[in-house]
């Protein structure tokens, strides 16, 4: 796994920012996601954890059967990298953020996979 693991304060606040980018065959990432559990078994449950990167997985936007972790506004294309990235926030809470929000940009209406970023849920901003 190529990474970057930084833990920071912030408001008083401690948070892990783990930055990654995944493998492009799918021979190799169920031990990519080994690493990242890995990872995430060694962040205090106290702090708020940021995920993010390349994961070149599609998670699809099944929103329903997915509950709490993607938002229906991805790309319908689901892959096994997906799944198995799928699985994992399911089992440690959180949520894949770019299927939550519209990718729109300037050259037209485009939907990413984008290098999701995924948030626990002790949030830094409140309400």
């Amino acid at each position: 796994m190529r990474g970057v693991h930084v833990a920071v304060k912030v408001v008083g606040r401690s948070l892990c920012l783990i930055q990654i980018y995944g493998p492009n065959t799918s021979a190799l990432y169920p031990e990519f996601m080994k690493k990242i559990s890995d990872s995430l078994r060694g962040v205090k449950t106290s702090d708020s954890t940021i995920l993010l990167g390349d994961f070149n997985a599609h998670v699809g936007n099944d929103a329903a059967m997915w509950k709490g972790v993607i938002g229906r506004r991805g790309n319908a294309n689901v892959n096994d990298n997906g799944r198995l990235l799928l699985q994992l926030c399911r089992n440690n809470a959180p949520c894949i953020m770019s299927t939550f929000c519209s990718t729109s940009t300037e050259m037209g209406t485009g939907l990413s996979d984008v290098d999701i970023v995924w948030v626990n849920g002790h949030s830094l901003i409140s309400a």
